[in-house]
């Protein structure tokens, strides 16, 4: 029985583990995704993040979900206005604020 345990835990940990990587891939590309978009947007990266979270957020479907991503997205906003404005590669630019 103490086996049986401990092969199940292994498989739920290796799940968890398996949907937490894919999650971050998830995050990164979503980020990079509106970085691109950013750059090409008239106004300034920073206030792009601000007019669009909505939008950028709906991706996630829960309202937690979108309510952590705004935050997010203000928090790190000003420092992604600063690598986009230096025309840094989106992959290295969220790399720097820790979604890559």
């Amino acid at each position: 029985m103490t086996s049986f345990a401990v092969i199940v835990l292994v498989a739920l940990l290796g799940a968890s583990l398996s949907s937490l990587i894919h999650t971050n891939e998830h995050l990164c590309q979503l980020c990079q995704d509106v970085v691109t978009k950013s750059e090409n947007a008239t106004e300034s990266a920073d206030q792009w993040f601000k007019e669009h979270s909505d939008e950028v957020c709906d991706h996630f479907r829960t309202h937690i979900g979108q309510n952590l991503c705004k935050d997010a997205l203000q928090k790190i906003g000003a420092v992604l206005d600063d690598v986009v404005s230096k025309q840094v590669p989106p992959k290295e630019a969220c790399e720097t604020v820790k979604l890559c």
